[in-house]
Parts: structure tokens; sequence; C-alpha cells
């Protein structure tokens, strides 16, 4: 049969935790079409043909912990992005920590430049601000890499609240979660929490349950870069080590 690549004499590791076994990987409209066993390897050929002896054959790494989602949205983000490639990456997870480019609301953007100015290889224009109009202008600019997308409860306390330190109104809270669940409806999978960051490290357990909830009845997860990685922190007055207590609230944010 002919295919468009047949990758040769490999090694494959499928990751699903079952031996690794010899096979010939065959590649058919950018899709894997078939696994050939090297005994029948004279039944495929390939328009293209790589020879893999002495390399594993695998599929692409995920990325789980990334801050690509601020880089995708320049033109040349393939070429920034090129060396995860080149180490198997093919997706990632981006929003992470808090910090996602959507949602957001427009007024707020400008805030957003600078709270991500540490994820952002440089400024960029904003055209959406809701994940779907996120996703359709990245369908329309290319995408290097396989994305899923978390939607970052610091950019949308930013968004809602600005620099305010205090605690959210019944308002604001109902306005948070509402930007969770048209989120999620646009194909978010998820949400993440940076509670070592501004506005992150000031949220209540309350707040950030109250967004967790809306999140879970979409069937997504929930992500935190935790408020203290360490014995002792700023973050609690206990004798308890502040890394385990920083486990536990979000293991009771999560519950």
């Amino acid at each position: 049969m002919e295919y468009d690549v047949v990758v040769r004499n490999g090694v494959v590791v499928d990751g699903s935790g079952a031996p690794r076994f010899k096979a010939d990987v065959a590649i058919k409209d950018r899709k894997i079409a078939a696994l050939i066993d090297p005994a029948d390897a004279a039944t495929a050929s390939g328009a293209r043909e790589i020879d893999a002896t002495g390399l594993m054959i695998a599929p692409g790494f995920i990325d789980l912990h990334s801050h690509s989602d601020w880089v995708l949205p320049i033109a040349d983000h393939g070429q920034i992005l090129k060396p995860f490639l080149l180490q198997g990456v093919t997706t990632f997870v981006g929003g992470n920590c808090g910090f996602s480019v959507a949602p957001v609301m427009r007024e707020r953007q400008r805030m957003l430049d600078e709270s991500g100015r540490l994820c952002a290889e440089r400024k960029f224009d904003w055209e959406w601000d809701d994940v779907a109009g996120f996703a359709a202008h990245l369908k329309r600019q290319g995408l290097a890499l396989n994305v899923a997308h978390l939607a970052g409860h610091g950019s949308i306390r930013l968004s809602v609240m600005g620099s305010d330190s205090g605690e959210p109104s019944a308002e604001q809270l109902r306005a948070m979660q509402a930007m969770v669940e048209r989120a999620m409806a646009d194909g978010a999978v998820g949400l993440s929490c940076g509670l070592g960051y501004f506005p992150g490290m000031i949220a209540k357990p309350a707040e950030l349950a109250a967004l967790a909830r809306v999140a879970a009845a979409a069937n997504g997860v929930l992500t935190s870069h935790l408020r203290a990685y360490s014995e002792r922190s700023l973050f609690f007055d206990s004798r308890t080590p502040h890394n385990i207590l920083a486990v536990r609230e979000m293991a009771n944010v999560a519950r």
C-alpha cells in the first residue's frame, strides 16, 4: 500500500505503558495510518521514507505547564517555539499560573500587557477578548503547535477588578464566574490560578472555589501555582510548613 511517509526500522514507544516494539509507522494525510510489522515491510511504501534505525518513535509530547499562549499571537511564533518541537513537544497547555491571554476585558488589555511581561516575547495587538476570539485569531494566523487553553484566574480578576486588592463584591464575583463559564463554553479545558503572584496572592479560597465550581460544572480541570513552595513564606502565619498548608488550601478548593 502507498503512504505519504513511512518511518522504517524504529522502536515504537506508544505512551500507553505497553512494552516497546519494533514497527514501521505509516502516515497518510498527516495522520498515523498503520503500524507495520517488520516482517511485512514490503507490503507498504511511502512517497517519503525515513530510516529510524537506532531511534525511538513516539507520539508527540504534551507540555502540561506552558506560557506559550503569550507567544502564539505573534506571527513568527513558530520560529520562537521551534526548540520545543525539536524536543518532541507537539502540544502544550497554555494559560497557566492564572495568567492567560483569554478571556480578558478589552478595557483591561493594556494592564495585562504589564502582568504578562514575564511570559511574553513582546507585546502584541489584542484582537480578541474571549477564548473563541483567541482561537479564531490563531486559526487565521496558523499554528506551529497544538494547543489546549486554560482560563486564568489572575487575568479574569484583573479584568473585573483591576488592581483592587480587596475581596470581590457579589456582583464582581458573578462577573468573574460568567467569564469562566463563557471560556469553558468556548473550549477552555479548565481554570488556572497563580497564588504566588498578584492578584492571585490576595484571592481567598472561597473566591477560588466559586470559580472552580464553574469550571467543574463543564468537566474542566483546576491547576495552580501554589501559594508557597517552601517551609516558610509570607503567606501563612503558622508553624506548620507553609508548602504543606498551600497544598491543603488547593485540595480544599478542589473539593
